[in-house]
């Protein structure tokens, strides 16, 4: 599996247009609840404490070309590459399988794209915390109700039965050492970050 062509026209182009993504990030972390968030990470840490042990035969790979042809690739499905903002400021390589990480990452920004409108901002970024590879996914959309988010985050069953995209994310979720927080409201967007535990 190879990933896909980005080229540097495209690449150009989106650096013209990259929005200020690392600020508006941190702008809307100020928005969640640190203690709601910090009592979800406590629960799936300790969920963590019988290790789950990946595969022996995965090597480590540089995600760098796989987030950026993803993007591409999902963005250009819906005729909005424009709209795409990237910031990659982590090139350690993760001990991951890339069919499992760009299926996450498809089905993430294929809900980012879905539920959010025509120039507004999906914007990823894959950055490190030293303890952990973090992969964040933002978008400008209509946004989750509460008891959903809750249902995201604590990993109860989702309310109103099985969203596919959802499933699968926990589904590859939960071959890894891995913590997942979910903001969001009504009509104001969502932001989901995802942990990858070193």
């Amino acid at each position: 599996m190879n990933p896909p062509n980005f080229s540097k026209k495209e690449r150009e182009q989106l650096k013209r247009k990259q929005r200020p993504l690392v600020e508006t990030l941190k702008q809307s972390t100020r928005h969640m609840n640190e203690h709601s968030k910090s009592a979800f990470i406590t629960a799936q840490l300790e969920s963590l404490k019988q290790e789950r042990s990946l595969p022996d035969h995965l090597s480590s790979v540089d995600l760098q070309p796989w987030i950026l042809g993803t993007g591409k690739d999902v963005s250009a499905r819906y005729g909005r590459f424009p709209d795409l903002d990237i910031v990659v400021l982590d090139d350690t390589p993760v001990k991951i399988d890339e069919q499992h990480f760009v299926c996450l990452l498809k089905e993430l920004l294929d809900n980012a794209f879905r539920y959010s409108g025509q120039d507004t901002p999906v914007q990823i970024a894959w950055l490190n915390l030293g303890c952990a590879h973090r992969l964040m996914i933002r978008d400008e959309g209509k946004g989750m109700d509460a008891d959903y988010i809750h249902a995201l985050n604590s990993g109860a069953p989702l309310p109103g039965g099985l969203v596919s995209g959802h499933y699968i994310m926990r589904k590859v979720l939960s071959m890894y050492r891995t913590t997942l927080f979910v903001w969001s409201d009504v009509d104001a967007g969502a932001c989901f970050e995802i942990d990858f535990l070193k």
